[in-house]
């Protein structure tokens, strides 16, 4: 398993061999937000529609695509389905990422979680994402759930950091904050 420290790039590798394809994936937990009783019930009942994105930037860091639950197929990633209200244990949101089958422009992936609606996060009570390696055909987490803290007031985040780097790959555990309502924006958030 993947020893992630934010901010530190770590090489993307399974015990020593790269790996070539993953499972992005995303969960969160819905919070009442303080309500008790049944406005709690309730707030819980609804959920929170968060969205995993991951973007694909050249190496000007400008942004080249991304696959989200409205373009899920592009550049060799693939975005499973768009889980509206983060209820139910376990991922609520995944793509699938096949590192051979992007371009040479495409630099870095940046793997967000967003609330497109615009809600912010105070109704989120905890955010993880974790990389599942699919190379060898079966599925091996090699990242556990990576929790990053959130912040109430803001609806983006910018969860991982995955960079080209000769023929492989870094991942960097990233948090850094902001708001978003397209996907262009989250490319800039501090990166």
């Amino acid at each position: 398993m993947l020893s992630l420290v934010k901010g530190t790039p770590t090489p993307l590798d399974n015990n020593g061999t790269p790996v070539r394809t993953f499972i992005a994936a995303v969960g969160w937990d819905v919070t009442a937000k303080g309500k008790k009783g049944l406005g709690g019930a309730l707030a819980r009942r609804k959920g929170v529609d968060l969205d995993l994105a991951v973007v694909a930037l050249d190496g000007a860091k400008q942004p080249l695509a991304c696959c989200g639950f409205d373009t899920p197929d592009v550049m060799g990633m693939h975005h499973t389905g768009d889980n509206k209200s983060g209820k139910g244990a376990g991922d609520d949101e995944t793509a699938h990422v096949d590192l051979t089958k992007l371009p040479g422009q495409v630099q870095q992936l940046l793997v967000a979680a967003t609330s497109f609606k615009g809600e912010n996060f105070d109704k989120v009570g905890a955010l993880y994402y974790r990389i599942i390696d699919t190379s060898s055909g079966s599925e091996v987490d090699i990242t556990g759930e990576v929790y990053v803290p959130i912040v109430a007031q803001y609806n983006a985040v910018i969860l991982a950091k995955v960079v080209r780097q000769g023929d492989g790959w870094r991942i960097e555990t990233r948090g850094d904050l902001g708001r978003a309502t397209y996907w262009r924006d989250l490319a800039n958030l501090r990166r």
